[in-house]
């Protein structure tokens, strides 16, 4: 018999992601497993259908398979499932409440629901030993379960209307919301079908792993650390927009690449070949010029380093270039220089790098960086703190989405990582030169 923990809280409940309402299989062995399920247990609840049913439990499986003890994220409340909405491509509705109340009262999953404790949590359900059993005993693998056909790439986000702020500091978070399919909408969904297509075609694998994860130091906030999987399965990729608008954000999401360090992504192969990264230096310190009309590197010199500065509180060279640049693209995003230098205080640094010890990032300290800053490049000092970053990354986007276009054009595979790409190594040439064209 298997044995679950049945009573978590706090780390372990926040270990979670939500429920992937696009998670899906149309294999035979899938649907025994699931008619299963249903006939013994759901066929007197004459208003569920049965895919309601199907994607619990799929998505259940998926979060077991790959971590056996993350939580899944569950929503209770019927106004937060919208028939017809573009981000269900099943037409998942409120009847998955239902669906997650039965398998609790049949002891298939075990759930925590939210709380005034925990402000803003949703539920959390997790699979009991007696599920865990059937997994273990099903017919099918973790590879028989994908994506629902045409799941929604192109995602449109805005802040949550309903949420309560804890405080004054509190970030309203932002939620998909609808939108009309327009012309445009339709061609940049097309763009991410056929990439996302060639990509559940390719192996992607990182090398020089010996197990199928990668474990991440812990946050500041964090009670352990943190996992990505390296995997198959983690592969779909998404462009998201900001701030309801087409014309704020667009950067493309997804793919365990994105969530790995530089060392870690060297050892990435394509199908078995090595790949060759490239990108874009100083990237939104040219485009910020580049507003100003001016060629950052004709001007400056093609050596230049925008994030060269003299701080004489920090002799290591490499976590001093780190923290400059975390100061100016954190600076650039950011809209006044409070939330700038919070935000700059709660990054984790980078698990190749150690803080030198003894040093603070103090307010004092980001201010005579954020200052020198300015100084050097005085041509754009007036976008620090200004809120520009989120429209800079719309125009990075659209350079993405022409090089993935190009690429998938191509049949030659290529990873993306916002303004940095991976491709296989023979091919080191053509993504230069196609990123200085586009460009």
């Amino acid at each position: 018999m298997v044995v679950v923990n049945a009573q978590k809280t706090g780390a372990e409940l926040n270990h979670s992601r939500i429920l992937n309402v696009n998670t899906w299989s149309d294999y035979p062995e899938v649907n025994e497993f699931v008619d299963d399920i249903y006939k013994e247990h759901f066929s007197d609840l004459t208003k569920i259908r049965k895919k309601h049913l199907k994607v619990v439990l799929l998505d259940l499986y998926v979060c077991w398979y790959w971590d056996p003890e993350m939580c899944l994220g569950v929503h209770l409340n019927k106004n937060k499932y919208k028939a017809g909405s573009i981000n269900s491509a099943l037409n998942i509705s409120e009847l998955t409440i239902p669906v997650v109340e039965r398998l609790k009262k049949d002891h298939f999953i075990y759930l925590r629901k939210g709380n005034n404790v925990v402000v803003n949590r949703v539920a959390r359900m997790w699979p009991t030993g007696r599920l865990i059993e059937l997994f273990q005993k099903a017919s099918f693998s973790i590879l028989d379960i994908g994506l629902a056909p045409n799941t929604n790439t192109i995602v449109l986000r805005d802040k949550d209307p309903k949420y309560i702020p804890k405080n004054e500091k509190d970030k309203i978070p932002q939620i998909d919301i609808e939108y009309d399919l327009t012309p445009e909408t339709e061609a940049m969904r097309e763009v991410l079908k056929d990439y996302n297509d060639k990509l559940y075609k390719t192996h992607i694998d990182v090398a020089n792993l010996t197990k199928p994860f990668i474990e991440r130091k812990k946050g500041k906030k964090q009670k352990r650390p943190s996992k990505i999987q390296i995997n198959q399965h983690n592969k779909f990729v998404r462009r998201i927009f900001n701030d309801g608008s087409f014309d704020r954000g667009g950067r493309f999401y997804g793919g365990f690449w994105q969530q790995i360090g530089k060392e870690h992504r060297s050892h990435i192969q394509i199908d078995g070949q090595r790949i060759i990264e490239i990108d874009f230096s100083g990237w939104h310190i040219q485009l910020l010029y580049a507003r100003k009309n001016i060629n950052y590197f004709t001007k400056y010199g093609t050596n230049a380093d925008p994030y060269d500065i003299h701080v004489p509180e920090i002799n290591d060279p490499e976590y001093k270039r780190w923290l400059v640049k975390t100061v100016i693209l954190i600076a650039v995003n950011a809209k006044s220089e409070k939330s700038a230098f919070r935000a700059i205080q709660h990054t984790d640094t980078p698990e190749d790098l150690i803080r030198p010890t003894g040093l603070k990032l103090s307010n004092v300290l980001l201010t005579s960086i954020l200052d020198k800053l300015k100084a050097k490049h005085l041509e754009i000092a007036e976008f620090f703190c200004s809120g520009a970053g989120i429209e800079l990354q719309n125009v990075d986007g659209k350079i993405t989405e022409k090089l993935i276009k190009s690429f998938t054009a191509s049949n030659i595979r290529i990873l993306t990582v916002h303004d940095s790409y991976l491709v296989p190594e023979q091919y080191n040439h053509d993504l230069f030169t196609e990123m200085l064209e586009t460009y």
